[in-house]
């Protein structure tokens, strides 16, 4: 009788340990161990396309066997050296995942770090939203910004969705800043179906199911339109963009809470709790010091994503290229 196992990515054991059932482990022989990982990462795609059935999609032992992993024919030395390289880019995508993952985790404490404790060790006092340093307020967004919704100009008009202004909808909302998105709209459409944020302004999502496990917010660097299931927050003169995004971002549990289900089951954050939702407020001064701090940190973060986006890109160039030997090493 067969043994199948659900087809999926492949890794590498460094050091000895039991699978569970559900996984095929492989042994190299007569093949070098690192070069036969890399190949069936290489051959993943047509590894998946063995398996069948349904509902479990499986691949079984005798069909896996079957595979050639070495249809360039190479010698071991040659295994060797190509898995050689491939390690070494490997191994530094790993080095930037883990950066990414450290630069993240830091981000996180440093926000609640500043946002309990500021900047200058001064005594805290208890307040609706937690602890914050004495010398801050609390305030609700409604005495220091004013609001803005949005809009969807009609798809029926091609020439609408022809223009450089961007138009930004929650597929957009994955980055903490926005610079430029994917819709982009006319003048004659932000006069007919959208209105325009300025630059500064933190964009929250407000209606869709994203809302059932994250409430996306982003800051926007240029002016932009937004359609009808975000709302736009225009700090005041008080308030610090940046400030105000990080803040949102450090509160994030407590507006998450205030998400409720409508009458057809989808998602709302509604208009009214956005208004009267609570964040602390020191001078502007502190303000610009923490969102600098923070910026700091973020933009180490968004380094690493660049250098793993760019390390990732490389090795599937390499991986491709020396599996079918159309690069060879020297």
């Amino acid at each position: 009788m067969s043994i199948r196992a659900p087809v999926g990515p492949t890794n590498i054991a460094d050091q000895d340990c039991c699978v569970g059932r559900g996984l095929a482990a492989i042994r190299a022989q007569k093949i070098d161990g690192d070069f036969l990982f890399f190949n069936l990462r290489y051959l993943e795609k047509e590894i998946a396309g063995l398996g069948t059935g349904s509902t479990f999609h499986a691949i079984n032992k005798i069909q896996l066997a079957e595979v050639d992993v070495n249809r360039g024919n190479f010698s071991i030395p040659e295994q060797r050296k190509i898995a050689e390289v491939l390690g070494t880019v490997h191994r530094a995508i790993e080095q930037q995942e883990r950066l990414i993952a450290l630069t993240a985790e830091l981000k996180k404490t440093l926000l609640h770090q500043l946002f309990t404790q500021g900047l200058r060790n001064e005594p805290q006092k208890q307040t609706e939203i937690g602890p914050i340093p004495e010398s801050w307020e609390v305030v609700k967004l409604s005495d220091v910004c004013w609001f803005q919704s949005g809009g969807t100009p009609s798809k029926q008009r091609p020439d609408y969705w022809e223009g450089t202004i961007p138009w930004v909808s929650p597929k957009d909302m994955k980055r903490p800043r926005l610079s430029n998105v994917v819709d982009h709209i006319s003048e004659e459409a932000l006069d007919q179906g959208s209105k325009l944020a300025p630059a500064g302004s933190v964009f929250v999502v407000v209606r869709g199911m994203i809302l059932a496990k994250d409430v996306p917010v982003a800051l926007a660097e240029v002016p932009m339109a937004i359609n009808q299931d975000m709302k736009a927050i225009v700090p005041g003169p008080r308030l610090l963009s940046d400030f105000l995004l990080y803040a949102m971002v450090a509160f994030k549990q407590m507006l998450f809470e205030k998400v409720g289900r409508s009458a057809h089951g989808t998602m709302t954050l509604m208009s009214s709790e956005i208004a009267s939702f609570q964040l602390p407020l020191p001078d502007k001064k502190t303000q610009q010091e923490i969102a600098n701090a923070i910026k700091t940190l973020e933009k180490k973060h968004q380094i690493h994503q660049r250098r793993h986006a760019t390390l990732t890109a490389l090795f599937r160039t390499l991986l491709h290229e020396l599996m079918t030997a159309q690069l060879q090493i020297k």
